[in-house]
């Protein structure tokens, strides 16, 4: 319903056409923010971090466990990436850490690939998180109502094991593709 206030929309309109019911939006730094009052900024960094962290207490293990920390986001706060300073953030100091870029596919190529990492043969890596995250808020055109209802801030993490027991398996397999010829319809903002 706060998007009613910046483009001609309602709420019925957006649900109605995208199922979608809410949306967040991180806490960008402006010269009006009071930190006392709306607390601290917000990142990618800041929310992979958090979604990273419940997902570790969740699983039972310790970041010396972590392996593998793979952040997939087309919105980074660091040109560099920002793996490296999620995976740092948790503790992890035995675990490579890199970025992914795959758009509204990335948890889904962060997982297989994280997957691929723990199964392959001659494999040292045992334990892995994946996180997807954007803040896409960054870079919507909060006039155009057709795609800034779309788009928001957000983060899930996941923790891949890697077993020998068949019965404990999660990703039995993968078949993943990608079609560039639809990318002028492709845009955000």
């Amino acid at each position: 319903m706060d998007l009613e206030s910046i483009v001609e929309t309602s709420d019925e309109w957006i649900f109605t056409r995208t199922g979608i019911s809410e949306r967040r939006v991180l806490l960008h730094p402006n010269e009006d923010h009071d930190e006392e009052e709306h607390g601290p900024f917000e990142s990618i960094k800041t929310l992979s971090t958090d979604a990273a962290q419940k997902a570790l207490d969740m699983s039972g293990l310790s970041p010396d466990d972590i392996d593998l920390v793979l952040v997939a986001t087309s919105s980074p706060d660091d040109m560099f990436g920002d793996a490296t300073s999620v995976a740092a953030n948790l503790g992890c100091k035995n675990a490579v850490a890199f970025d992914l870029t795959a758009a509204c596919s990335g948890f889904l190529f962060g997982s297989v690939t994280a997957g691929q990492f723990l199964t392959n043969s001659g494999n040292t890596y045992k334990n892995a998180i994946v996180v997807g995250a954007d803040a896409l808020s960054r870079w919507i055109d909060w006039d155009d109502r057709n795609s800034c209802i779309l788009f928001g801030d957000g983060a899930g993490a996941i923790v891949l094991a890697a077993t020998d027991e068949p019965s404990e398996a999660g990703i039995l397999g993968s078949s993943v593709h990608s079609n560039g010829l639809g990318y002028k319809n492709l845009k955000c903002g």
